[in-house]
């Protein structure tokens, strides 16, 4: 969670928002996709940063939060 404190006070407040939403399965209206490489993890795209995650045993953990450019090394 260190990349949220050094967004923007508008991106932290969307990105806050956004994670409720995956930890509460709320899964409308965000842009998630399963990651093809690996079956439990997902990526939800928000601008130009992604939010991966991984489903495991219906729990939910955040795994990272980065630019599209970097997430993916």
């Amino acid at each position: 969670m260190k990349y949220i404190d050094k967004l923007s006070n508008k991106e932290k407040i969307i990105f806050r928002e956004i994670i409720k939403k995956i930890l509460f399965k709320n899964f409308e209206w965000l842009d998630i996709i399963k990651m093809h490489w690996n079956t439990d993890k997902y990526r939800c795209r928000v601008w130009n940063k992604r939010v991966i995650f991984e489903i495991k045993n219906q729990k939910i953990e955040i795994l990272k939060i980065w630019p599209r450019w970097d997430i993916y090394k």
